[in-house]
């Protein structure tokens, strides 16, 4: 039982620290294409909530939040 109680709390853990979590506070990201990249091999999307920039090779905007990938200076 005991060994239950810690891969659950583990599990948990490992939920929480996700980053695409689902009970992570704050905006969820709405993405915009840069035009500039419409025709390349590499999109470029920027997220109007967090301002972080990413980048699809499918043409469809990212399918997650890419905050914590963000530069800070």
């Amino acid at each position: 039982m005991p060994v239950f109680l810690a891969l659950l709390f583990l599990l948990l853990l490992a939920f929480l620290f996700m980053g695409n979590s689902p009970l992570k506070k704050g905006p969820k990201c709405r993405w915009k294409p840069d035009p500039r990249t419409r025709n390349n091999t590499l999109n470029r999307y920027i997220c109007m909530e967090c301002k972080v920039d990413a980048f699809t090779s499918d043409g469809s905007p990212p399918k997650g939040c890419k905050r914590q990938y963000r530069n800070i200076n």
